[in-house]
């Protein structure tokens, strides 16, 4: 897959393309105006009980991911996998975050 491609069906090239607009809607992305930029899904409110849970849940995530890397014997695909624990710690903290003010 190509850096700005979007995973969906067959003959979908990039954000930029009309036949990706389908897609984009299922999916909770749409395109802005004619520009053919993304604009993410409006932001959900969460009560704190169900912020802990996310919290939760990306923690052991990252836990999981991280004990997996490290069994990894093959180097060349151990640094996806930590690139991975370490986004689901990084939204961790985000949720976290968000809890607090909540």
């Amino acid at each position: 897959m190509r850096p700005g491609q979007i995973a969906g069906p067959v003959g979908c090239q990039t954000a930029r393309t009309s036949c990706c607009f389908a897609y984009l809607l299922d999916t909770g992305w749409t395109i802005a105006g004619s520009g053919g930029k993304l604009r993410c899904m409006p932001s959900v409110d969460l009560s704190a009980t169900e912020l802990e849970t996310a919290v939760r849940a990306c923690r052991a995530m990252a836990h999981q991911e991280g004990a997996r890397a490290k069994t990894m014997e093959n180097l060349t695909t151990r640094p996806p996998i930590e690139a991975a624990a370490q986004r689901y710690a990084a939204l961790a903290e985000k949720f976290e975050r968000a809890r607090k003010r909540a």
